[in-house]
């Protein structure tokens, strides 16, 4: 199970609205990401030091700790890298 998947868990159903208003994006763009498992390539890309997104952190906070930022990019990153390799 993905750390993302268990941040679903955690959250429940309408913890997808609340991701949604925390990372203002839309529910079905949320679902999105829960059902796949996986946050969108723009946590892991980053511009002059920073990340074009901070998604995990909201989901950080969300869960009380139970699911980190850290866990949330190392899998998108391994996740990535693997569809890399594969193609």
């Amino acid at each position: 199970m993905t750390s993302l998947k268990k941040a679903h868990k955690i959250l429940g159903y309408g913890g997808l609205s609340e991701v949604a208003k925390g990372c203002n994006r839309s529910v079905p763009a949320v679902k999105k990401w829960f059902d796949a498992g996986f946050l969108p390539e723009t946590e892991i890309i980053e511009v002059f030091g920073q990340r074009k997104t901070s998604y995990g952190v909201v989901i950080e906070t969300l869960t009380g700790g139970q699911v980190t930022d850290a866990q949330l990019r190392q899998e998108n990153y391994e996740y990535r890298q693997s569809k890399k390799s594969a193609a």
